[in-house]
């Protein structure tokens, strides 16, 4: 099982690589390319990842335990796979793209200015979660606790106030006009 302490990683292009069961510790990934990856039972502890592709990557059982995705390109993950006990990754300025994140305790977790693309959140504590400035066209959003999260300055989301706990949520006008898009009501200006 490989072992990397601290260590700088650039432009690696990891397409079909095996690093299931590999230990990263506090590295850098810069301008890497994962793409079809084995990343089962990996573990990834305070790293960060900047300006990285990391599509249709096997996740099972992976360890991210504060990690952040910053001007990322993330596509087809099914974060939900990972490892519940440690989950606690940040995004940054990232695009997400068919992810998943079911069932996953994400509180204060950040997605600020991120793009998300058809991303599911289902049964997702998302307490104090941070989508400011996000753009969540097609983020779906099903029996969520929303409590406390920040909205503000994000756009095109759909949120069910009848589905979703939004107790003291952040939102911003006029974007916050799509909450009611629930209630099947017409609003006139």
């Amino acid at each position: 099982m490989p072992y990397f302490e601290q260590k700088y990683f650039k432009h690696l292009h990891w397409e079909n690589t095996q690093l299931s069961q590999s230990s990263f510790l506090e590295c850098q990934f810069e301008s890497c390319q994962c793409v079809e990856a084995n990343w089962q039972n990996a573990k990834f502890v305070d790293c960060q990842f900047k300006n990285c592709n990391i599509s249709l990557v096997k996740i099972e059982g992976c360890r991210l335990q504060n990690v952040s995705f910053r001007e990322c390109k993330l596509v087809g993950i099914d974060f939900f796979k990972c490892d519940p006990a440690f989950f606690s990754p940040a995004f940054d300025q990232t695009i997400l793209q068919t992810c998943h994140f079911a069932d996953l305790k994400m509180k204060k977790s950040t997605f600020q200015g991120c793009k998300l693309r058809d991303v599911n959140f289902t049964n997702t504590d998302l307490t104090e979660a941070n989508f400011t400035y996000a753009d969540l066209q097609g983020a779906a959003f099903h029996h969520c606790n929303l409590t406390k999260a920040n909205f503000t300055h994000a756009k095109d989301y759909t949120i069910d106030l009848q589905t979703n706990c939004v107790k003291q949520a952040k939102f911003s006008f006029p974007e916050a006009v799509h909450l009611l898009k629930s209630f099947d009501i017409e609003i006139i200006s």
